[in-house]
């Protein structure tokens, strides 16, 4: 090294070279010595030529060294680098100025380009040649001048100089900027970082030196704008409180909340200091240091914050440390004051810190739960009441106690609590009155508030509480959901623990009042008393606060989902509870009964209501009596769309199986329960009464009351007495339209159907069979039939009305009437079912045309009555035509009516029955008129009327049967003989009707037994000829083919007789053969073979072979004998040969006479109507 330094030190360098290369060449070339000779040579020359060392020259520390005597001393120390921090400090504020300054020039250069060039209107005039390229030979008179007018840009000096300025001094700002920094920044640099060299050595060696920590905190305050806009010192500064702060500061715990009021304090120093920060080395500070961040996050950086969080190891506090729990419990309310700094809705930076908080939450909720459960539980009310909370922290508490949240992002990411250990039933009931109470006190607070918005806005006050808690409804809902169920899944012990009834009703009655209470501030109105002064006196007033506005319908759906669902899984779990009475279900109707309808419920709340109870199962409901009352109740007590619902409402309901169980019930031997069903169907009957008389539920859309009122036809209302059903039908009477009745599509048809099967009219139900009926079913069944005549009678005082609709409506009274009377016992209580139906002919004589259409149903019904009654309806009987004829009599007034009604009842009588014409014994019988004889009782006031409405209507049956009445009452013959003259009388007057023809041939009958009984009884024959001459043109014009009446039936040009040929056949045939017994004007044959037959001549007494001529009764004869044997040759006849030649026979026979007529009546009557039951009385021998 020596040798080499003293070449180099002695010879040029290239001159060196030349020689070292000449040598190695000579060698190389010339000499002979082996490699290691020439080595040795070489050294031996090297050691030659050594030169002595230069001489050394001394330099001074460019840097003066910190002492180690005053780094023990902090006030020392800081004074000692104070110049150092003033350079460094100094070095940043010429650079700021410079940075400054240079930015001036550019914002000036900048505004100066902008002014550099200006706009000026100049002008120029070209000149335009004219030249033709179509027609060269064109020559113009000189080129054409065009002025151009322009901007042009021009330069502005004054601004090109001010720019020139500029730039220059920005190029020597730049060429200062670039310079040489000064050598004293560099030593002030160097001595700082000694002096933190040293003190980490000092501490590394296990020498704690006190000054360092001040020296650590002075150059953090001396970091301020200057400092860190200046890159170099920004960075040296960085580098020494890092370095420094993490040998002192950052293990020393008493730093720790010095190092944190630091950053607080100045908040910019967060990012340089937070490295530093260790809060989990001070646990005895851990909780107010956390608190101190979380009360600063509302005016912080969130960025900041979090890396000051994020330093907080919450687990690793718990799990070594097993703080107290008020220290525990503090922290929870820091959390909690931080999160709601973080907001509602959290976003970018935000919810990085929200999250950390939210994870740090979580921690502390899981440690040791349930220890901070009603903290939290706090937090989350208080945070949410202010609306800062986020749904996130709610997600994640609900996560973690098990609870199922819809839409929950959290679900997944957290550790549900083990809550079946540790939630105690007391827990549970006491988070569910506290949430309740919390609720309720949250709802009057905002009670001015929502007043203020209802007056403005002209609605209900409600509590606001929807609208303050409108983002957390839906957790709030899912959280309340689950507090209930876990309530009533503690008490009801699970499918394992078996409950009595009554243990069970009691757990059932306080899961329900628990979760009433929990729920109560959020679906029910609040009653608000206040007092109103006057001058003269004062009143109270009570207002509904309705639970909620219009515009959160949709939440309070969300709400009332809950509690159904709450009730729902009641009545599942105490399923043992089920048809008492006392279960979820009548829980729920009460309460509805009570709160919910109250009066002054707004229309749109108590729709909610409705809506959300009707998605409940109730078709396995069974109402209690008291249940059924509160039914009726909502008619009167309440809002009217609370009976409206009810209309929907009661289909829903399982009707066979709570008659089934009250019936059950009945018939247990309990005594208190012996009248229940009787009561349930007495209840039931009259709320369907008041449903269908409410024209709102009957047209409901949404109401299946009409598939109710059809199935309650088939109920079993057997066990229904008189009181209940007559209460149940004046209400219908009274609310009904009288209209109602006769419209076949009334809603009250429905009604009238229930109220006929709870009449027992039928004898069996389809549904239920029962042994035997009610004692009052025969007074329920008159019942009914007097209220559907009342309405007839109603209806027929409103002229409004049209007649078509009152035959259906007799149809079915008579139709009532029938299978009335043939359940009666006897026929004396069968006449109470028919007296009303007979009296609307009375009570509705103000309308003709009314009572007309009644009778006239009335009649065809007894005249039709298979066509008229359906199958539905059974059959009548004889007995009740004579029941019928029986009461018209008792209770017809007008004789017209009377008649009508007693000879359609008449007819069919005999038309139904085949009454024999002798006895068990042998003797003769009436052939039923005995019974008819024994009915009809015409009072003797109208007699008189009856008798000639009689004659006037045709009603022949009933002549005949007053003729039977009234003939035992003539004591001689002459009574006789002038009552045949009346009888004569009658059958001239009365108008014979088709189809009713043969009813006729009684009043001849009984007129030719009259005459024949003067006879027989020595009446001169010139008494009674007179009645036989009057009966023969009557008789016979009856008979004739065509009409003899009128000038046309006089030239034989009349209609063609209406009349059956049978009675045409009859007639004529009695008119033969009567007029053949007519010896003369006052001789009668009353004997066979008498002389005088029309074909027997008549001899002269003094000359036997002369014959006289024939007398005008012979010739008469002659002519009703032709007419009768004409018969053979018309086609109308054809069939009637026998019973022709029979009357043929008869009348031409000489042995016959005037008292055979009889046999010829009994003869001809069976054959030409056989039909007929009541001409059989003409078949009996003549007493």
């Amino acid at each position: 090294l020596k040798c080499t330094h003293g070449v180099v030190g002695s010879t040029p360098p290239m001159q060196r070279a030349t020689k070292l290369l000449a040598s190695s060449s000579a060698d190389i070339t010339i000499s002979k010595e082996t490699p290691p000779e020439r080595i040795m040579l070489r050294l031996r020359r090297c050691v030659e030529s050594i030169q002595p060392p230069p001489a050394m020259r001394t330099w001074e520390d460019p840097v003066a060294r910190v002492r180690p005597s005053i780094l023990s001393n902090s006030g020392l120390l800081l004074e000692d680098v104070r110049e150092n921090f003033q350079v460094i400090s100094e070095a940043a504020r010429t650079y700021l100025e410079h940075t400054s300054r240079h930015t001036a020039l550019d914002l000036d250069y900048l505004e100066a380009v902008e002014q550099l060039y200006s706009d000026s209107l100049k002008q120029m005039t070209v000149a335009v040649q004219c030249s033709s390229r179509l027609n060269p030979t064109h020559r113009c008179r000189g080129p054409g001048q065009i002025t151009f007018a322009f901007r042009e840009a021009t330069v502005n000096e004054a601004t090109r100089q001010r720019i020139d300025e500029n730039r220059a001094e920005a190029d020597r700002l730049f060429q200062l900027a670039v310079g040489m920094l000064p050598s004293k920044l560099f030593v002030s640099v160097v001595r700082i970082e000694a002096a933190i060299t040293e003190l980490i050595r000092l501490k590394r060696e296990g020498e704690h030196v006190s000054s360092a920590i001040p020296l650590f905190f002075c150059m953090v305050k001396l970091i301020d704008d200057t400092i860190k806009r200046y890159p170099p010192a920004r960075q040296f500064f960085v580098s020494c409180i890092d370095v420094l702060g993490q040998e002192y500061v950052a293990p020393d715990p008493s730093q720790t909340g010095t190092l944190l009021d630091t950053m607080m304090s100045t908040p910019t120093l967060i990012p340089i200091l937070s490295s530093l920060f260790y809060p989990n080395r001070s646990p005895t500070s851990f909780g107010p240091l956390y608190a101190a961040i979380a009360n600063s996050l509302a005016h912080q950086g969130t960025s900041d914050i979090f890396s000051l969080l994020s330093k907080f190891d919450v687990y690793a506090w718990l799990q070594e440390r097993r703080p107290m729990i008020s220290d525990r419990s503090r922290l929870v309310a820091s959390v909690g004051v931080a999160l709601q700094a973080c907001g509602l809705d959290p976003v970018d930076d935000v919810a990085i810190v929200s999250d950390l908080l939210r994870r740090h939450l979580q921690r502390l909720f899981l440690y040791r739960f349930p220890e901070h459960y009603s903290d939290v539980l706090h937090v989350l009310l208080n945070g949410s009441a202010s609306g800062k909370m986020s749904l996130s922290v709610w997600f994640m508490v609900l996560g973690c106690i098990g609870c199922q949240v819809e839409n929950n992002p959290m679900a997944g990411l957290v550790t549900p609590a083990p809550t079946s250990k540790e939630l105690t039933p007391d827990t549970v009931r006491e988070t569910m009155a506290w949430m309740g109470d919390y609720f309720s006190k949250q709802r009057l607070l905002h009670r001015r508030s929502s007043d203020d918005t209802a007056s403005s806005s002209g609605g209900s006050p409600s509590g606001a509480l929807y609208a303050n808690w409108r983002r957390y409804v839906s957790t709030l809902s899912s959280f309340m959901v689950f507090l209930s169920k876990t309530d009533v899944d503690i008490s009801s012990g699970g499918p394992e623990r078996k409950l009595s009834m009554v243990d069970a009703e009691e757990a059932l009655k306080q899961c329900w009042q628990t979760t009433l209470a929990l729920f109560d501030p959020w679906i029910h109105c609040f009653v608000e008393t206040s007092t109103e002064s006057g001058t003269a006196s004062s009143s109270r007033r009570r207002q509904q606060l309705c639970p909620w506005g219009e515009e959160d319908t949709v939440l309070a759906a969300e709400v009332l989902a809950a509690f159904a669902d709450c009730v729902l899984h009641m009545q599942r779990s105490f399923h043992m509870c089920a048809r008492s009475g006392r279960d979820a279900l009548s829980l729920l109707w009460h309460h509805y009964c009570t709160r919910f309808s109250l009066t002054g419920t707004l229309q749109p709340v108590l729709h909610l209501y409705h809506v959300r109870l009707l998605d409940m199962p109730w078709q396995e409901w069974v109402p209690t009596l008291q249940g059924v009352d509160s039914m009726h109740e909502l008619h009167s007590d309440h809002p009217r769309e609370c009976f409206v619902f009810l209309g929907r409402f009661l289909p829903h309901l399982d009707w066979h199986a709570v008659i089934d169980h009250y019936r059950e019930a009945s018939t247990s031997g309990i005594p208190s329960q012996a009248d229940v069903s009787q009561q349930l169907h007495t209840k039931l009957l009259h709320l369907l009464a008041v449903m269908c008389g409410d024209p709102t539920i009957m047209q409901d859309t949404d109401s299946r009351i009409v598939n109710l009122l059809e199935a309650a036809v088939h109920f079993d209302w057997s066990v229904l007495d008189g009181t209940g059903f007559q209460l149940a039908l004046k209400w219908v009477e009274d609310v009904g339209n009288p209209a109602s009745v006769l419209n076949p599509v009334s809603h009250l048809t429905y009604i009238l159907r229930v109220l006929y099967a709870a009449a027992e009219f039928q004898p069996t139900q389809q549904q239920y069979s029962s042994a035997a009926g009610h004692k009052d079913a025969p007074a329920k069944r008159l019942a009914y039939i007097e209220y559907n005549c009342r309405q007839v009678q109603r209806c027929a005082e409103q002229p409004s009305l049209g007649i078509q609709y009152y035959a259906p409506v007799i149809t079915r009274i008579l139709g009532n009437v029938e299978t009335a009377a043939l359940r009666a016992t006897d026929s004396k209580a069968a006449q109470v079912y028919v007296t009303p139906l007979f009296q609307l002919l009375n009570t509705c004589a103000s309308r003709r045309d009314v009572v007309d259409e009644l009778l006239k149903t009335m009649l065809r019904l007894m005249e039709l009555y298979e066509e008229a009654h359906g199958p539905s309806f059974p059959s009548p009987r004889p007995v009740h035509s004579i029941l019928y004829l029986v009461c018209a009599c008792q209770t017809v007034q007008s004789p017209r009516h009377m008649v009508s009604v007693l000879e359609t009842c008449i007819r069919t009588y005999f038309d139904t029955s085949n009454p024999p014409t002798v006895d068990s014994t042998g003797d003769q019988t009436a052939a039923g008129w005995v019974t008819v004889l024994e009915s009809l009782s015409v009072p003797n006031s109208m007699e008189k009327k009856f008798i000639d409405t009689c004659v006037g209507e045709g009603a022949v049956l009933c002549l005949y049967a007053n003729l039977l009445q009234r003939l035992p009452l003539c004591t001689s013959l002459l009574q006789e003989l002038d009552f045949a003259s009346s009888v004569l009388s009658w059958a001239s007057l009365v108008q014979i009707k088709a189809g009713h023809e043969a009813k006729m041939v009684l009043l001849w009958s009984k007129l030719l037994e009259l005459v024949c009984r003067q006879i027989g009884y020595g009446t001169p024959a010139s008494s009674v000829t007179p009645l036989l001459k009057s009966v023969l043109p009557v008789v016979f014009r009856a008979s004739e083919d065509k009409a003899s009446d009128g000038l046309l039936g006089a030239i034989g040009l009349g209609k063609k007789s209406l009349l059956s040929p049978e009675f045409r056949l009859f007639g004529r045939g009695l008119a033969a053969f009567v007029a053949c017994q007519l010896q003369s004007s006052s001789t009668i044959r009353a004997q066979a073979n008498a002389p005088g037959h029309p074909r027997v001549p008549v001899v002269s007494a003094g000359n036997v072979n002369a014959t006289l001529p024939k007398s005008a009764e012979a010739q008469l004869a002659q002519r009703y004998v032709a007419s009768l044997e004409s018969l053979r040759s018309k086609n109308d006849y054809n069939l009637l040969g026998m019973p022709m030649n029979i009357a043929i026979a008869q009348a031409l026979d000489p042995q016959r006479c005037l008292m055979d007529v009889h046999h010829l009546i009994s003869t001809l009557t069976p054959t030409l109507f056989p039909n007929e039951n009541y001409l059989r009385i003409l078949c009996l021998t003549p007493q």
